[in-house]
């Protein structure tokens, strides 16, 4: 009967492990910055009904519990792969508020919050390369580029 709230903990943004990378950079202080990465094999968007996520590609690794997004520009959407189900679908959180093309790719999405002083350092995946940081600007009601990466 006790409630229980999944949480993460996030490292402190001046320790390096070497289990996980980092994208370190500057946004207005206190916005969600999102880095987005492609996943490896590519996803791709099927479908979605009633928060009920169907992908056109296959991964045998888990994707519960981690972050993705799917369109571009200012119908993208970011949400959370809640769990597996048994037809291969999807419950995601929250669900999709926009229409999107099947084909579409989903790329993984890894988040921290700006500190008071602008700075961020978002713990990706190690290995993964980011694509390209973003916040989500409430007033305008848009994405904001923060960086985009050079290919190493």
């Amino acid at each position: 009967e006790d409630p229980v709230l999944p949480v993460r903990l996030l490292r402190r943004g001046d320790l390096r492990f070497p289990d996980c990378g980092r994208f370190e950079g500057t946004a207005p202080p206190g916005v969600t910055v999102y880095a987005f990465a492609p996943e490896d094999p590519a996803l791709t968007f099927q479908s979605e009904k009633d928060g009920v996520l169907t992908l056109g590609s296959y991964t045998a690794k888990p994707l519960w519990g981690l972050r993705f997004s799917v369109g571009q520009g200012n119908a993208r959407e970011v949400f959370v792969m809640e769990e597996k189900l048994p037809d291969g679908g999807y419950r995601i959180r929250p669900g999709l508020r926009r229409r999107h093309r099947p084909g579409e790719p989903v790329e993984r999405a890894s988040a921290c919050l700006s500190a008071a002083d602008g700075r961020f350092a978002v713990c990706t995946e190690r290995g993964q390369t980011v694509r390209e940081a973003q916040y989500y600007d409430e007033e305008a009601k848009k994405w904001v580029c923060l960086s985009v990466p050079a290919p190493r």
